[in-house]
């Protein structure tokens, strides 16, 4: 997602990403951009463009509050998230903790 994609940077970006065969999706409220920046994209079928402010992109807290947890319940996902990423990063197969 590319926001501010019809502006100057965000056209070349997405230029870019669209040579390298990337699937682009453009938010832009069109109030500093033009939409003759990326026109030659529109009706690709990697590119997609909306009309729109970032500022109104639902997040998590939209849909309910975030809930507070102890710092021993962080620390516990921390600890697992960490020990699960070094697996993968390391290769550990299931064998070898057998």
């Amino acid at each position: 997602m590319v926001m501010g994609g019809a502006g100057f940077i965000g056209s070349h970006m997405v230029d870019a990403l669209m040579k390298r065969g990337e699937e682009v999706c453009v938010l832009d409220n069109l109030s500093t951009g033009f939409l003759e920046n990326i026109k030659h994209w529109i009706g690709s079928p990697n590119f997609t463009f909306i009309k729109g402010e970032a500022s109104k992109i639902p997040t998590p807290e939209d849909y309910a509050p975030l809930k507070p947890i102890p710092i021993y319940d962080a620390s516990k996902l921390a600890c697992e998230a960490l020990t699960i990423a070094y697996a993968v990063v390391s290769s550990f197969k299931k064998d070898r903790f057998i």
